[in-house]
């Protein structure tokens, strides 16, 4: 009988004979060439190798968002590597840099596409809606990633091949790139369409059997990405009800899912992440990069960290002991994700008192992002008192249990379906308050335009907090300066946390656009 253990929820298990053969496979581009595609394992097997890729480029992720950004810092003992990220140097020869590892992701996931339909006429082994769901997976992947090289890069190669040998970036070099300005409505134009089977989901029973190893990926959310497109191309309102409607029910498109599979995930509200509360606490996760060290899978970061080569960054530190706290000192007591000489310990899966899978994986989104996104999204349409509630105690305040009624500024909603908030927010405690933050304060001669350009500098606060080495920093730096139109976000930002005799330097590089991003070598 098929059987599936449950490690832990939200977890996508592939259960497959042996996790080393699970990555260590075939060919060359990290999964099996295409004569391998036999049996519904096989289906599996290459699923796993292109989430194994995924393990590869996120520390590049974190690393580009870090030492870029004011988020991190170096220690006289960093590598010349890490020195030349950090210092804006050259990077041509740089292996965190290569761009390689990210599009072997994509080119094996086209391989995936070109090769999987031999299971669409089997239907003795893989049901039509399972392939369709393997399809579905597969495709969020990989335009996931073409949005991450393009945040990363600046500009992307989109391709549909799946080169039979060794991929080198050299083999794309002669197609025209989109910027990524460019690539965004064209992201959103895909993931608009249907027939990509986005938002199925893969019953992972009915492609293996006789469990002896576990790999665990919490997988790439359709509408998820959908909103973060949406809000990077200025359409708020789009990106607002996508992260609203998530924040609400919890994960869109899933409700068959959790009816046909009740036994296997237990209860109702496996996926209904916010059914029960809305308190924004960031430990539920949408998307996540997992190194389970079981299967001797490890976080490359916990090693940088852990040796101090890289060290919070004097931006995040000035961030962190600004604030003021309800317990009348200052500092945020809850999010210093450091110990006494400035270490980061956020990947340290030996730090006591921590669950160790916990510390040893990587987050793509999780619900405060949405949460925090959806208050930037209120902010640029002008309601700036909404979302500053939201960031301070939350709707709670403002929502009478007896009455079931909100007041204002909760009384409408200018983002949902049926122009109302949904009573769940009455549980909603916002995001300053759950940490005992003293909340933020519009003065009171601001008038509407103050009070947004205000919000926009408390947000990037407060994600720098929220988000503290998990790959947002410099994203959020780069959207808000393309939103101004203004390089002086980045470069103020960003040289402060270098010596006064760097300062201009830096800002002088970072006033050219071109000098944010990695090179494509």
């Amino acid at each position: 009988m098929k059987k599936l253990y449950i490690y832990t929820l939200l977890c996508f298990f592939i259960i497959l004979s042996s996790c080393q053969d699970i990555l260590d496979v075939e060919n060359k581009n990290g999964i099996n060439q295409h004569n391998n595609y036999q049996t519904s394992t096989d289906l599996a097997i290459n699923i796993v190798g292109i989430y194994s890729g995924i393990q590869e480029i996120m520390p590049s992720v974190i690393l580009f968002n870090g030492l870029r950004s004011d988020e991190m810092g170096i220690d006289e003992s960093a590598s010349p590597q890490i020195r030349s990220i950090y210092n804006y140097m050259e990077l041509s020869t740089n292996s965190y840099v290569d761009p390689t590892k990210f599009y072997k992701v994509i080119v094996n996931c086209n391989d995936f596409l070109k090769n999987a339909n031999v299971f669409e006429q089997r239907r003795d082994e893989v049901s039509l809606k399972n392939y369709q769901a393997c399809i579905g997976e597969v495709h969020r992947i990989k335009y996931w990633c073409y949005w991450m090289i393009a945040k990363i890069y600046g500009e992307v190669y989109i391709f549909d091949e799946s080169f039979e040998t060794d991929f080198e970036v050299q083999k794309i070099k002669d197609m025209t790139p989109f910027t990524l300005q460019e690539v965004i409505p064209e992201l959103i134009k895909v993931l608009e369409d249907p027939s990509y089977h986005w938002d199925k989901k893969i019953n992972w029973q009915q492609l293996v059997d006789e469990p002896k190893a576990i790999y665990n990926y919490y997988g790439i959310e359709h509408q998820v990405l959908l909103g973060d497109l949406y809000l990077w191309n200025k359409e708020y309102k789009k990106a607002a009800n996508i992260f609203y409607k998530y924040l609400t029910i919890g994960s869109i498109g899933w409700g068959d899912l959790i009816g046909e599979n009740e036994d296997l995930f237990g209860h109702q509200n496996y996926i209904q992440l916010y059914k029960k509360t809305i308190q924004t606490c960031g430990k539920k996760l949408i998307g996540v990069s997992e190194y389970n060290h079981k299967f001797e899978q490890y976080n490359s970061l916990y090693a940088l960290f852990n040796r101090g080569e890289i060290i919070a960054g004097q931006g995040y530190l000035n961030i962190i002991e600004s604030q003021k706290n309800t317990e009348n000192s200052t500092g945020d007591l809850y999010r210093k994700f450091i110990d006494n000489e400035n270490k980061i310990w956020k990947y340290n899966f030996e730090k006591k008192g921590f669950l160790n899978t916990l510390q040893n994986r990587i987050i793509i989104y999780k619900d405060s992002e949405l949460y925090m996104k959806l208050i930037e999204c209120l902010n640029e349409m002008g309601d700036s008192e909404t979302a500053l509630v939201l960031l301070n105690q939350g709707a709670q305040e403002y929502y009478d249990e007896d009455t079931k009624v909100f007041a204002p500024p909760f009384h409408k909603n200018n983002i949902s379906d049926n122009g109302i908030w949904d009573e769940i927010w009455g549980m909603n405690s916002g995001i300053r308050q759950r940490v005992s933050l003293t909340p933020r304060v519009f003065p009171n001669e601001a008038d509407d335009n103050k009070k947004q350009e205000l919000l926009r500098q408390w947000i990037l606060e407060e994600n720098a907090m929220e988000f503290a080495f998990e790959g947002k920093r410099f994203e959020d730096l780069i959207r808000f300066s393309l939103r101004e139109g203004t390089t002086n976000i980045i470069a103020q930002t960003v040289a402060m946390k270098y010596p006064e005799s760097e300062r201009n330097t830096i800002r002088s590089k970072l006033s050219d656009i071109n000098n944010w991003f990695w090179p494509i070598e």
